[in-house]
């Protein structure tokens, strides 16, 4: 909102009017909370700045309007103007270069007639089907809207040459995008025929839930990565997968390491604090095994991490004196310290006491377990022990955003059962969700991938966001020949020995950098300028973001509107308001659709798509792109292509699922 020039007052009173913002309603609870933010910006010690990114520029296009011989200055000095990656500006920006080439009155702030412009040249370079960061407030409608195809005053240079991709590739996309709207109408033509026709396949993915299908997937790309290098086909550097979420690029980067493929990315999921809160428990099982010799400086601390409850400081001091912390504990040691157990009267037990005392249950419970199963320390199944068992439904609910009530929604509820407990009767799954729940950072991640956030979404996102953990589990269980021993069983130690081998070695890939010989993992956005010889695009329920977006087209929203007043008896406002959450998802499926267009046009000569397909007895989750029509093989192609009409090349189906 900010980015559009827009302050809080005034989406406080005026944002409903406004057509052009329709991500909230007027008096919206979002305006109220912008105009704290911009309070706390200059009243507050605690933030020593008093403007942001933002500010920036709206200071400096406040100066070229109310210092005339500044904006003239600078007309004079920059004749020549080119703005590079316009799809990403947003109003403010757009405003910024219009003062400067003298194309937007100082006054007005309205678009001047270009011959009233001060500099020669004024050209925005930009393509507008790659505007995916409309999260930050970029808007490639202010772009959209200058082109004379559009009926703008720009004239338009439509440069449709795709040096990139394979010819089929570049067809496909062509075919994709054209479903959106709101864009400059433009279609590409390959053209390098190095990268010949472009090899386009379709996996699809069945399973009995998310974690199971991208698991399968992930494992399945890694071995034919290896499987194409050991042959020489390629090196590791020409493969690339562009994942939509980070908990799926995680479950990619383990499954390469542990297959000792080299991979470059930004997902380390060792050095995620939920996963060395899970491993300080295979620690610990490693200690009822090895003794104290196996015990970290930090493992008391991780132990309190998860499940809940224990002053962690205050116990790690305490038990800093003693050579086996364990064994203290295990040996109460710790309730002989009355300012760690006991309440300020000394008569009673704390609620730090409570927790230390099942902090020690739980630590019983693992030495039990290990003591169990001392021949067979599967590391599935201690982890199954230690997070219990998720169980989960779909139930169909109103959708709270439809004032009617006659719009329904799927939700998936989550129950967890067993598993290691907290003070607080949580299990580690729900002290995730908690916790999610209370870092303002990751709800603004959760909200903006889908607005309002329920408490089981946040279940599923501590559920998901340890998907790579699981898929931890499996490292080293490898099955030998029938009747012989398993060459690697998967153990405890295992998988303890891969995560201190591999953590901290992830490299880190730079821009454009392809030096390394390396499978890139990156979200979408991430492959934004990059591109792989051989791409994987994983597709899963979470792309398009299910009941978050629609496929519904402007016209057929606005006759939605018409049917709410003449067929219903509703008034004009209410109608407005009704069909502006439509809109918003609209937008969005259109985001969603550039992001993906980005992901396939990244392939250079091959080009895999998978199609994740979840599939229970009462529900069935789908990528939207497939089920729509819209991502296919366009007539051409199928003629020439190896696959059939339907994409049937290839089916990798889950073993569970039938």
């Amino acid at each position: 909102l900010k980015g559009k020039g827009l302050s809080s007052e005034q989406c406080w009173h005026k944002v409903g009017e406004a057509e052009d913002v329709n991500v909230i309603s007027a008096y919206d609870p979002v305006s109220a909370f912008y105009g704290a933010y911009e309070w706390l910006l200059g009243n507050t010690d605690e933030v020593p700045h008093d403007a942001d990114m933002t500010d920036i520029i709206i200071d400096a296009v406040r100066t070229l309007i109310n210092n005339p011989k500044a904006l003239k200055r600078l007309q004079r000095k920059y004749k020549v103007i080119l703005v590079d990656e316009a799809q990403d500006l947003n109003r403010i920006q757009h405003m910024f270069f219009g003062l400067i080439a003298g194309t937007v009155d100082p006054q007005t702030l309205e678009e001047k007639p270009e011959s009233d412009m001060t500099a020669h040249l004024y050209a925005m370079i930009g393509d507008d089907k790659q505007a995916i960061y409309g999260f930050q407030g970029a808007d490639s409608g202010a772009m959209i809207e200058k082109a004379d195809v559009k009926g703008g005053d720009f004239k338009t240079n439509i440069l449709t040459a795709n040096y990139r991709s394979g010819r089929d590739i570049v067809r496909m996309a062509n075919q994709f995008i054209a479903h959106n709207e709101d864009r400059i109408p433009m279609t590409c033509e390959a053209r390098n025929p190095a990268r010949g026709i472009g090899n386009i396949r379709l996996w699809e993915t069945y399973a009995g839930d998310s974690q199971k299908a991208q698991d399968g997937t992930a494992d399945k790309v890694t071995q034919e990565i290896i499987e194409k290098v050991s042959k020489d086909e390629n090196a590791y550097r020409d493969f690339g997968v562009a994942v939509r979420s980070n908990a799926e690029g995680e479950i990619y980067a383990i499954k390469l390491l542990a297959n000792g493929v080299p991979y470059e990315g930004k997902f380390n999921p060792l050095a995620k604090k939920e996963f060395k809160g899970v491993l300080s428990w295979f620690k610990l099982a490693r200690y009822f095994v090895k003794g104290k010799s196996a015990i970290s400086d930090n493992l008391i601390y991780d132990l309190t991490r998860y499940p809940k409850g224990v002053y962690s400081k205050g116990l790690s001091d305490f038990l800093s004196g003693y050579s086996d912390p364990i064994d203290a504990i295990l040996k109460k040691e710790y309730q002989k310290n009355d300012q760690l157990y006991k309440t300020k009267s000394g008569k009673s037990v704390s609620k730090n006491g409570k927790a230390m005392d099942q902090l020690r249950s739980n630590i019983m419970a693992v030495k039990g377990w290990v003591r169990k199963n001392k021949h067979n320390l599967y590391s599935r199944d201690f982890y199954d022990f230690i997070m219990g068992s998720v169980v989960t439904k779909s139930v169909e609910k109103p959708n709270p955003q439809d004032p009617t009530g006659q719009d329904k929604i799927t939700e998936t509820q989550y129950s967890f059962i067993g598993g290691l407990r907290g003070s607080g009767g949580n299990c580690i799954f729900e002290d995730i969700a908690d916790e999610t729940a209370k870092s303002s950072t990751a709800m603004e991640r959760l909200k903006k991938d889908g607005g309002i956030v329920s408490q089981e979404s946040l279940k599923g996102y501590a559920v998901s966001s340890l998907d790579a953990m699981s898929s931890l589990t499996a490292i080293g269980s490898k099955a030998g020949k029938p009747g012989e021993p398993d060459v690697e069983k998967g153990t405890v130690f295992d998988l303890l020995d891969f995560s201190d081998r591999v953590d901290g070695t992830i490299k880190q890939p730079k821009q454009g950098q392809t030096k390394n010989d390396a499978v890139r993992v990156m979200t979408a956005h991430g492959w934004k300028g990059l591109e792989a010889d051989q791409m994987y695009v994983p597709a899963g329920s979470n792309w398009a973001r299910g009941d978050k977006t629609t496929n519904l087209k402007i016209a057929q929203i606005e006759q939605i509107k018409q049917d709410k007043i003449q067929r219903d008896g509703m008034s004009e406002e209410d109608a407005e308001e009704y069909v502006r959450e439509l809109r918003v998802k609209r937008e969005e499926m259109e985001s969603e659709r550039r992001l993906m267009y980005v992901a396939l046009t990244r392939a250079e000569t091959g080009l895999t798509v998978i199609h994740n397909i979840v599939q229970g007895r009462n529900f069935s989750r789908e990528n939207a792109f497939f089920t729509n029509g819209e991502l296919c093989l366009p007539p051409p192609m199928k003629k020439t292509s190896s696959l059939t009409e339907n994409w049937g090349g290839f089916m990798l189906w889950d073993q569970d699922w039938e």
